[in-house]
């Protein structure tokens, strides 16, 4: 999280319940090897962020989607089991634990990539519907537009150029 006080109370309360947190730097290689050790990881895929990602629908919406949880499955060959706490009306909370999504195979790594998160959104956005008020609406989970992406990628491209260009003088 970035703000270091809520992240230091969240990763404290997962400790508390055993878990171990991986952050996002150079986490792959650590959430590989934990999946190499038959342990489960828990990835939210339902926000916005600067991970990797593809637009997929949304409520409605193209929503980038991080595609980290499609891509430690294919590598791993991992089962992907979506994963909902809700809130009870005695305010206590109920983990529910679906069956395995299967794997979309097109023998196209960036389809399977895009097709498996489509799955995957598909599935959150079913449970989101079942309890609306039950899911984090504060974040910006449309803020990320396909233009911004765009833009992005020019940039990127453009500064590299820079760099090429920079060496060769």
């Amino acid at each position: 999280m970035p703000n270091p006080k809520i992240n230091d109370l969240i990763v404290g309360y997962r400790q508390k319940r055993g878990m171990n947190n991986i952050g996002r730097r150079n986490a792959y290689p650590k959430l590989m090897d934990a999946l190499g050790k038959g342990e489960c990881l828990i990835i939210m895929i339902d926000q916005d962020t600067q991970a990797k990602g593809v637009f997929v629908d949304f409520f409605g919406h193209k929503a980038y989607t991080p595609t980290g949880a499609a891509r430690l499955a294919m590598e791993s060959q991992s089962p992907v089991l979506p994963m909902f706490m809700r809130r009870l009306p005695n305010n206590q909370h109920r983990f529910t634990i679906l069956p395995p999504i299967p794997w979309k195979d097109t023998g196209s790594e960036a389809t399977d990539l895009l097709e498996n998160t489509k799955e995957y959104t598909k599935v959150i956005e079913s449970v989101i519907r079942e309890d609306p008020e039950q899911w984090v609406w504060m974040h910006e989970r449309w803020k990320t537009t396909p233009a911004d992406v765009e833009l992005f990628l020019k940039r990127k491209r453009e500064k590299e150029m820079a760099l090429t260009i920079e060496k060769s003088v």
